[in-house]
């Protein structure tokens, strides 16, 4: 187990880490019931039933429909005024996603360009002042990589690995997690719309994350 007894581990990221959390700022944000029906739950039961000794605190601080450029707004408030040990970022759906749902509306979307420059700044903000930094790559439930939009995820998903490696961070690289799955699942058992996830889905994506924080 990577986690020291009594820290803190923040989520953030769109509404597949929001999924109804609550929005109180003071002691109510550390409570369970707090973090909504997301992975975020699902990993701190995890923590909470095999390593109840070490007393780990967990944050979430996702909102839905947010983009990197919105992260970018809210990260003093939403992950640096909260002082944690771990960051999970989880971000970069909505950033593609967004491009197919307002083809007519170009200017407003977040290019690839923007998205890596606004992510090395969030890197380079965090990374000294936090004990890990952990970023999760976006995905699009659909094995036809000739897809379009399997195509484009795929490139935000190379910055966030590219970044990764550049800045020596840990990854959760959930585009192959989900390959593999689909192979013995339909994406309409996971997620009806192939990017929201349902309570199967939201347990699987906590696997990965307990894969990384139990390793060695």
């Amino acid at each position: 187990m990577k986690l020291n007894k009594g820290e803190t581990i923040l989520f953030i990221g769109d509404s597949i880490t929001d999924c109804n959390r609550g929005r109180q700022e003071d002691i109510y944000a550390w409570a369970p019931l707090h973090h909504g029906t997301s992975y975020v739950s699902d990993v701190e039961a995890e923590l909470l039933i095999a390593y109840t000794d070490l007393g780990i605190k967990i944050l979430n601080r996702g909102t839905a429909d947010n983009t990197i450029r919105d992260l970018k707004e809210r990260w003093q408030k939403d992950v640096m005024d909260w002082q944690p040990d771990w960051v999970f970022v989880f971000i970069g759906i909505n950033d593609v996603w967004k491009q197919f749902q307002y083809p007519n509306v170009a200017d407003r979307w977040i290019q690839p360009e923007e998205y890596e420059r606004t992510y090395r700044e969030l890197i380079e903000q965090t990374k000294s002042a936090v004990r890990k930094m952990v970023l999760v790559t976006p995905y699009y439930l659909e094995l036809n990589r000739a897809e379009p939009m399997r195509i484009r995820m795929e490139e935000y998903a190379d910055i966030v690995r590219r970044l990764a490696r550049e800045y020596d961070l840990e990854i959760v690289d959930l585009q192959p997690a989900w390959d593999a799955l689909l192979e013995r699942m339909y994406s309409q058992q996971i997620a009806y719309d192939r990017v929201h996830p349902n309570h199967v889905g939201h347990v699987y994506i906590a696997k990965q994350i307990m894969k990384l924080l139990e390793s060695e």
